[in-house]
């Protein structure tokens, strides 16, 4: 199954984490503290080193199921606290997908 169809299996579950990431960057891995997560990890194997996700979605489709595991963490980025949002997919408890986002800094109103 290529990446397209897991995403577009998965994106109904998670469609209002995508609308905050509207005017998202890509980031390098080694600032979000997941660099070393690898395709074909299981997900018991990242739940162990990195600990429960913020949201995690599951859907099963022709036998298959289908996880979202979305973690969210702060960082110092250009002289600000900047969130950045992993997640991960995947199908049969195997990682087949990772997208890394830094979010657009909160307005702060007084």
């Amino acid at each position: 199954m290529t990446k397209s169809i897991l995403r577009t299996l998965i994106a109904p579950a998670s469609a209002a984490l995508m609308l905050l990431a509207a005017s998202c960057s890509t980031i390098a891995p080694s600032n979000s503290g997941f660099g070393d997560v690898t395709i074909g990890m299981t997900k018991q194997e990242v739940v162990k080193k990195y600990g429960k996700p913020l949201l995690e979605n599951l859907s099963e489709q022709n036998g298959k199921q289908y996880n979202a595991l979305t973690y969210v963490k702060s960082v110092y980025v250009s002289g600000e606290w900047r969130e950045i949002r992993t997640e991960l997919f995947f199908v049969d408890s195997k990682l087949v997908d990772k997208v890394e986002q830094i979010l657009p800094p909160k307005s702060h109103h007084p």
